[in-house]
């Protein structure tokens, strides 16, 4: 087997390297007036360029392209997506070995990870302090890249040369969200999978739905009627004394359960709250604790103060249950729904019940959307250094890795791992669809202005009841200070 896969690894990447010989000859004409270089174009020695349509025929000799990234025992907290040093079986990791060889032979950039056992912001801070030239691109949990964007340690990746955001290995909705004063230190893109692991959505117990005549969840997931309303609905069926105890505990039947209190945070946002948005200057402002915004906590209060029929991992119901876990609970049939991160895909072999997956639900039937949620702590978002000697092999690298990732890790990952390989039948495949193209950021939730994502991750769950205007009050004047800070800082850099 092993054989075989080297085998094919060696013929893609010849037929790759075959490819970009082919391509040398070819100059697309340029597609109206975009201010950068016509397609395929290469500027002469004398001609200064700051921009390319398309990445030019170039071949850096081997130049080593450094990746920061986390290494981990489970694929949950790890940056899977980067580099092996030797051919893997499983297919996602054999897409990126493939990639890595297509661009070497392409472009003679030889891309290598530096996976540590530790959160990357840890080694990434005392490269960036001494000023070391240690990374090319920098894998960093969201919540840990604003301060250093703070200290002019991140170079905007809009005045990187050979980096085009227009092209669809960007997330231009990511991009517009993350970028502040025109400024883009951090984002996401298609070679970034572990953010797309973490994010949060609903699994399902098919099998039990069914059983208790709930009814088949994705139908109303496409019908656009999959709301807050319908899940309190379901938490109450699915609810039942199961262990002979007094009182609702760990061992009874859930309607709905969440593996942690980060959930409730991704209810929320899945509903339309916004902790901030995009200002007319160009700078995140805080939205408030408006009336909107606290009708949004209060459905969802709705359905995780009842402590009868929402188990809560370490919150709820009772001190007891604190240290058992909610995916414990789905993961033995006696939960219908449970919120977890798209990684629990890892887990399903130990499932003997059909299951499906579902997006955050709606407000209301109005709602224009369903939106997701990434995982803040233990999520990724890339950037780029400004420790970099050589910044025009990090934006060419940065770009080359994206395009290329497109058709082979990033398909291989959203269309065969999870698609093919975990998802049970087509509505499953479709539903994962509609999570990862309704994934949001929030600026201050993720970079916890003030405080305040910590409120909404942590402090309002914990308190069971709607106390957000207070919270806000109490946290307000520190966030905008920071907000204020931000402009401050960014202007000058």
């Amino acid at each position: 087997m092993k054989t075989a896969l080297r085998l094919l690894a060696l013929l893609l990447a010849v037929i790759m390297l075959g490819s970009a010989f082919v391509s040398c000859g070819e100059t697309k004409p340029n597609e109206g007036d975009t201010g950068k270089a016509p397609s395929g174009d290469k500027p002469s020695d004398t001609e200064e360029v700051k921009f390319y349509e398309n990445l030019p025929e170039m071949n850096w000799g081997d130049a080593e392209y450094r990746i920061l990234g986390r290494e981990f025992e489970e694929n949950n907290f790890k940056n899977f997506e980067v580099d092996y040093e030797e051919m893997p079986e499983e297919v996602v990791g054999l897409a990126v070995y493939n990639r890595n060889a297509a661009i070497k032979a392409k472009y003679g950039l030889d891309v290598v990870g530096k996976l540590v056992n530790e959160k990357t912001h840890i080694p990434a801070k005392l490269s960036l302090e001494t000023g070391e030239d240690a990374y090319d691109l920098i894998l960093c949990p969201n919540d840990q890249l604003q301060p250093f964007a703070m200290q002019g340690y991140l170079v905007n990746m809009r005045d990187l040369k050979y980096v085009n955001l227009t092209k669809d290995c960007w997330n231009d909705y990511a991009n517009e969200q993350l970028t502040m004063g025109g400024k883009l230190y951090y984002t996401t893109n298609k070679f970034l999978l572990q953010d797309k692991h973490r994010t949060w959505m609903l699994w399902y117990n098919r099998t039990l739905a069914q059983n208790l005549k709930i009814g088949y969840l994705e139908k109303e997931v496409f019908d656009g009627t999959w709301t807050m309303d319908r899940l309190i609905e379901i938490s109450k069926l699915g609810s039942s004394e199961f262990d002979g105890s007094d009182g609702m505990t760990f061992g009874d039947n859930w309607g709905v359960t969440f593996s942690d209190p980060y959930c409730f945070a991704q209810l929320l946002l899945g509903v339309g709250f916004r902790l901030s948005e995009q200002g007319d200057d160009g700078y995140p402002k805080l939205v408030g604790a408006t009336d909107q915004m606290i009708n949004y906590l209060d459905k969802i209060y709705e359905l995780t103060s009842n402590t009868d029929s929402c188990f809560i991992h370490n919150v709820r119901p009772t001190a007891d249950d604190n240290q058992k876990s909610g995916a414990g609970i789905f993961t033995e049939g006696r939960a219908v729904v449970m919120g977890h991160a798209i990684s629990f895909i890892d887990n399903l072999h130990k499932l003997d019940f059909e299951y499906g997956v579902l997006p955050n639900p709606k407000f209301t039937v109005d709602q224009e959307a369903y939106y997701s949620v990434p995982n803040i702590s233990n999520g990724s978002l890339l950037a780029v250094p400004a420790t970099v000697f050589d910044l025009d092999k990090a934006g060419f690298g940065l770009q080359a890795i994206s395009e290329e990732s497109v058709d082979t890790s990033y398909y291989t990952y959203i269309e065969t791992r999870c698609k093919l390989q975990d998802a049970y039948d087509e509505d499953m495949a479709k539903c994962l669809g509609i999570i990862f193209d309704g994934v949001v950021y929030d600026v201050a939730f993720i970079s916890d202005f003030g405080g305040l994502g910590t409120v909404i991750r942590s402090n309002l769950v914990r308190s069971g009841s709607n106390n957000y205007a207070s919270q806000f009050k109490k946290y307000e004047k520190k966030a905008n200070n920071e907000l204020k800070k931000i402009k401050e800082t960014f202007v000058q850099q």
